[in-house]
């Protein structure tokens, strides 16, 4: 199987990292920051999220017995220019939640899966890339930088 880095660990990170480790590859996670972490975005998990973190084994009830603060998503607001608005609800329930227990969820799922974490501050992006090339065959690269 194939040598892969992972550059950023956050939700997309892990969740590419955890998938390729479950099928075999050796993944390697890259991020500027430890874990845990505490960010103050992106605390909901939309309908199409939970679906997806399903294929991961994470599922709603889960979350919410980890979560100090959960608030579910019970539907989609639609609205137009002229205040009409329509609230359409779901059989499929999003949720809130915060976005470090979020965070660590997804990552301990990626490392229990068999990637390894590194933390790293990169300056020149472009030449470390050309190093990644020499250890990795593929590098998929989700931070900030990219």
């Amino acid at each position: 199987m194939s040598k892969i880095v992972v550059l950023g660990a956050g939700p997309a990170g892990c969740s590419a990292g955890y998938h390729l480790a479950k099928s075999g590859h050796q993944v390697m996670l890259i991020d500027k920051d430890c874990f845990p972490r505490d960010k103050t975005c992106g605390d909901g998990v939309s309908l199409g999220s939970v679906q997806a973190l399903s294929t991961m084994g994470i599922y709603p009830q889960d979350i919410k017995r980890l979560a100090s603060e959960y608030a579910q998503i019970d539907g989609f607001l639609l609205g137009v220019s002229n205040d009409i608005s329509h609230l359409c609800p779901t059989e499929l329930k999003g949720y809130c939640i915060p976005r470090f227990v979020f965070d660590n969820l997804l990552y301990e799922k990626a490392i229990n899966a068999g990637c390894v974490a590194q933390t790293q501050r990169i300056s020149d992006i472009e030449r470390y890339h050309q190093e990644l090339h020499n250890d990795f065959d593929y590098i998929i690269d989700i931070s900030e930088n990219s």
